[in-house]
């Protein structure tokens, strides 16, 4: 027994602004979750090709091809201004407890302090070894 195919004729509802397209060219092309072969006519929008145009050409309206949903609309979000953190850490000269710069040679010696004003070095450091550690810290 065969069974009774009604031929129903399909609505196609094709979003404004797309445009249709056939593939050529060899191999294939993906977009989102479809596979499109070569010759395969498909509804996209033209934003979607800008990159591929030269592996697609329009053509005329085939209400029978795919509508390829690419373009996903993002919601607007207001824009927040960016809060800079300031860095936790800090180079300072390293001072004796008399008060007086500590130098080794005719160079400074330093300390890297932390936000509580404690250095974080056991001994001072020269300027390129504590710029070293306060960039480590504040990366």
């Amino acid at each position: 027994m065969a069974k009774n195919k009604e031929n129903k004729a399909k609505t196609v509802n094709i979003p404004e602004g797309m445009i249709c397209v056939q593939k050529i060219g060899g191999g294939s092309h993906r977009f989102a979750n479809r596979i499109i072969k070569t010759g395969q006519r498909v509804w996209v929008y033209p934003e979607a090709i800008d990159s591929f145009k030269d592996k697609f050409n329009e053509v005329a309206a085939d209400y029978g091809a795919i509508v390829i949903q690419t373009i996903v609309i993002p919601k607007v979000k207001s824009k927040k201004e960016l809060n800079l953190v300031p860095d936790k850490f800090e180079m300072v000269k390293a001072v004796d407890a008399d008060g007086e710069v500590i130098k080794k040679g005719k160079a400074n010696m330093y300390n890297v302090i932390g936000s509580n004003g404690d250095a974080l070095n056991e001994k001072p450091l020269r300027k390129g070894k504590a710029e070293e550690l306060l960039a480590a810290l504040n990366a």
